[in-house]
């Protein structure tokens, strides 16, 4: 994208570097603040965990990036830190830890919501209607073939899970909501890249026919596979 040449080596050294950086940018700043909300005598924003919820990752994002590291690992990084403080002995408040989780659910129901409107406003329909076929194809092999062969294949790794055939079958049909390709979507047509237009409208189609589909469908596939908890399990 910027000198049109390509490096084998030199592309794994800045993935590296952009990896490891992002990783210790993570771990560090997620480590300092969580412990700034903690009932320990360093909390002293333990009363303002929701917004420290946001700070960290704003943090952890522009430092990595600033650093020359991945700011998107840094955040997942951070996540995996916040999301774990107990385990990591980083103690906080009951009611801040309510009131955190729900502070976190709301701003990530927002932002999923901004990302499918921007990917929505630039969905070029003569475009989509061109290619509609090619779409209806590359949504039948991402359904048909390639969520399949991904699953068997990760729990074929995972041996200790014990996953049965009915679980796998269930995990190859359900879907989450395509945040993430929206997205990356997004950063494509704001980077003016070569087909983004097309790549934005595939998504697009792709998104709306799995959502409709799939999500529909979901509740009826888990009690044909026998995989649907019953409502005395979900009470205890």
């Amino acid at each position: 994208m910027t000198s049109g040449t390509f490096n084998v080596g030199a592309t794994l050294l800045d993935l590296t570097k952009m990896i490891v950086i992002g990783i210790i940018v993570g771990l560090v700043s997620s480590l300092v603040i969580s412990l700034l909300i903690t009932e320990s005598k360093f909390g002293i924003f333990r009363q303002s965990a929701p917004i420290i919820s946001l700070v960290v990752v704003l943090i952890t994002y522009v430092v990595a990036q600033a650093l020359g590291g991945s700011g998107y690992m840094a955040a997942f990084v951070a996540g995996m830190v916040c999301g774990n403080k107990n385990k990591l002995n980083l103690y906080i408040p009951d009611e801040s830890h309510v009131a955190q989780t729900y502070f976190r659910d709301t701003i990530a129901t927002i932002v999923k919501m901004m990302i499918f409107i921007l990917l929505g406003t630039h969905v070029n329909f003569n475009v989509l209607t061109d290619y509609f076929v090619a779409t209806l194809v590359t949504t039948a092999m991402l359904i048909f073939i390639a969520r399949p062969a991904s699953v068997f294949i990760s729990t074929a790794i995972d041996v200790k899970a014990g996953w049965s055939l009915r679980d796998k079958l269930f995990m190859s049909w359900v879907r989450e909501t395509g945040v993430i390709p929206a997205a990356m979507s997004s950063l494509i047509v704001s980077m003016k890249l070569p087909g983004y237009e097309l790549v934005s409208s595939i998504v697009f189609m792709v998104i709306l026919i799995t959502l409709i589909l799939q999500g529909s469908t979901t509740q009826k596939v888990a009690e044909k596979l026998g995989v649907l908890e019953s409502a005395d399990v979900k009470m205890q």
